[in-house]
């Protein structure tokens, strides 16, 4: 049950990274449209390099995040607890909706134009990390 729980947490990370680097080449795209990141970045860099540095940290930030998830919930017991909403810990759900809740405020007010985009990321990471995690535990 460990290992499995461990994996679950790093593939729920790894797919979390391939869905914040779809996300930020949208935006890099729009960014690049409008000329707001010739501020930041040299023009004679291509783009698509950006494109795939943001996909290697993607992938190293959620993938940690997803192991210490799951590092979490099972140094936290949460195997036995509660179930409820169709997750065997509800706990652990409500924890894990609650992180997944908590950037949306600031979020709204920083873009509010791509609030879709902030409660996309908000609902796969409240599903991969609170439902799925906790089944993979059982």
């Amino acid at each position: 049950m460990t290992l499995r729980v461990l994996l679950t947490g790093m593939a729920g990370g790894y797919a979390l990274a391939l869905l914040s680097t779809a996300i930020a080449t949208y935006l890099l795209v729009g960014a690049m449209n409008s000329g707001r990141l010739d501020r930041w970045i040299d023009s004679s860099v291509p783009r698509a390099l950006i494109s795939i540095q943001i996909m290697v940290g993607a992938t190293a930030v959620w993938m940690l995040v997803g192991t210490g998830l799951a590092a979490l919930y099972l140094g936290g017991n949460f195997a036995g607890m509660v179930n409820g909403l169709g997750s065997p810990s509800l706990p652990f759900t409500a924890i894990v909706v609650a992180m997944a809740l908590a950037p949306l405020p600031l979020m709204f007010v920083i873009n509010a134009g791509r609030w879709w985009i902030w409660l996309a990321l908000a609902a796969a990471f409240a599903v991969l990390f609170g439902w799925i995690l906790p089944l993979a535990g059982e």
